[in-house]
């Protein structure tokens, strides 16, 4: 069958772009003339035909602009669409390395040991392990298996964290196919026990882990904190993570930087009421959960938040950022065994100053000001306040901002104060 084909005149407009006087145009051809007026040919115009000759040329339309605009912006388009889909390739290259990473972890089978913030008692809600297993699409018994309880560490006499694990001797049947046990927690063992006891300790557990499981990995991760500890408690705080940060020459591996999961205030549950102040809130296991996978996946983890009250040593701030605080920060404190005052809704109390070095927004008397919730503790009382603080003048101060009651007015023999997070500006360096 012969192919039919269409010879003859053009019947559809078709835009050229800018006039040029050196083209032969064909009819129906249309062109700009660069001030915004269009022109379309009558009929075949020969080059150098100009478009006021009427026999060759009629208006068209006074819209050219818009169509180049058009042109721009199809262009522009273009280019975005490139742009995204160069966008789309790196992020499917991102998720296909994390989908690696993850399936790094989801084909190794693991056992979890811990205290109560794996055992998820009712005042916490959703525990670490819990977290942990759902975000690794952990099957408990196949791929994972958790023997966790409260009260729990290396040096507990009636609860050791050896016992949860031989507890799982008759339930792993398989157990060179065990390729890491994580034991998080230890925050028992920082109060209970000598250090001597908890590296003796430390040192059993291993032993006993390698022969029963020897093809797994040992994982240390210290998870604990206080809400405004004292000094001693700080200082064995300290002391427990050292010893576990040490115990890597016996073939352990501790997950650097995970004991600064909890040292935010919002970490913790700090409600009087709540019955200790040493428990994750449900961010914080939330948190816990997240670092430790990190951490199993890299073998570090890096806490991008600061200290508001936790495991800090008498009469400092801690930053966490090893050059003070840069930028918009969001930041909190503690002080403990300061020399008692009174504080009230009226006057600005001196509680902390910023070293020679410090520079930030406020510091030239123009202060900045957050309202932020306060823990003030005097002996035999604590007190929990909306309060007011400010940096002014290389001093951080505070006030109380509203009373509940017109004795809440003045508090008095304070002794030790815990704040919020609030901001700060610039870069400051703690004294």
């Amino acid at each position: 069958m012969a192919t039919m084909k269409y010879i003859g005149a053009r019947y559809m407009p078709k835009f050229m772009g800018t006039y040029d006087a050196t083209t032969a145009y064909e009819a129906l051809s249309v062109v700009d003339n660069g001030a915004g007026t269009t022109y379309v040919a009558n009929k075949p115009a020969p080059a150098g035909t100009p478009l006021s000759d009427t026999e060759y040329w009629s208006i068209y339309g006074a819209s050219s602009g818009a169509i180049l605009d058009l042109q721009t912006r199809l262009g522009t388009a273009e280019n975005d669409i490139s742009a995204i889909q160069s966008d789309i390739t790196s992020l499917g290259n991102r998720v296909s390395a994390t989908e690696d990473d993850l399936s790094l972890l989801k084909n190794r089978k693991y056992i979890l040991i811990g205290d109560s913030y794996a055992a998820s008692p009712e005042i916490i809600g959703s525990s670490w392990a819990t977290y942990l297993k759902q975000r690794m699409a952990l099957t408990e018994g196949t791929d994972v298996f958790t023997s966790v309880a409260g009260g729990y560490g290396f040096t507990i006499q009636n609860g050791t964290f050896l016992s949860l694990l031989q507890a799982l001797d008759n339930v792993i049947s398989d157990k060179d196919e065990i390729t890491d046990i994580l034991v998080a927690g230890m925050v028992n063992d920082s109060f209970f026990g000598s250090n001597s006891d908890l590296k003796n300790a430390i040192t059993t557990f291993c032993t006993y882990a390698k022969s029963h499981y020897p093809n797994a990995t040992v994982w240390l991760a210290y998870i604990g904190g206080c809400y405004m500890p004292t000094q001693q408690q700080c200082s064995k705080m300290h002391e427990t993570i050292d010893i576990c940060k040490n115990c890597v020459d016996q073939g352990i591996r501790y997950i650097n930087n995970i004991e600064w999961t909890l040292h935010n205030g919002s970490m913790l549950t700090h409600d009087p009421n709540a019955g200790s102040n040493f428990h994750p809130s449900p961010r914080g296991n939330s948190e816990i959960a997240d670092n430790l996978i990190n951490g199993l996946r890299t073998g570090s983890v890096s806490v991008n938040y600061v200290q508001t009250g936790v495991c800090t040593e008498d009469a400092s701030l801690i930053s966490f950022l090893s050059n003070g605080v840069t930028g918009l920060q969001s930041i909190g404190m503690s002080r403990t065994n300061l020399t008692p005052f009174s504080i009230s809704r009226g006057t600005w109390v001196d509680i902390a100053e910023l070293n020679n070095t410090s520079t930030y927004y406020g510091n030239q008397n123009v202060p900045i000001v957050a309202t932020v919730g306060l823990q003030l503790a005097a002996s035999g009382a604590v007190y929990f306040r909306v309060g007011c603080v400010r940096c002014t003048q290389g001093k951080i101060q505070i006030k109380l901002a509203r009373a509940t009651s017109e004795a809440d007015n003045n508090l008095t023999n304070i002794i030790a104060v815990q704040t919020d997070p609030f901001t700060l500006f610039g870069s400051s360096v703690w004294n």
